[in-house]
């Protein structure tokens, strides 16, 4: 008997809002992380850099839209 379509879909949800905070967390900490890991972790550091680096030094009196996918804190961080 197959698993209900609602009840897969909150199944997997449950599933990946659980693990992905988690993944999160080792991935953007100063945890040691695997050699892909670290290369996606160097990789990020580099873009948000750039990113930063096209703004202007004061952004007083402008505001920032962030619609990127993610956590906000990169617009947190400008």
């Amino acid at each position: 008997m197959s698993t209900p379509y609602l009840t897969r879909r909150s199944q997997l949800e449950t599933y990946f809002d659980r693990t992905a905070v988690e993944a999160w967390s080792r991935l953007t900490s100063d945890a040691p992380v695997s050699k892909i890991r670290a290369t996606v972790r160097a990789g990020r550091d580099t873009m948000r850099a750039n990113l930063l680096g096209w703004l202007p030094a004061d952004l007083t009196g402008l505001r920032l839209l962030d619609a990127g996918c993610g956590t906000g804190a990169l617009a947190v961080e400008a």
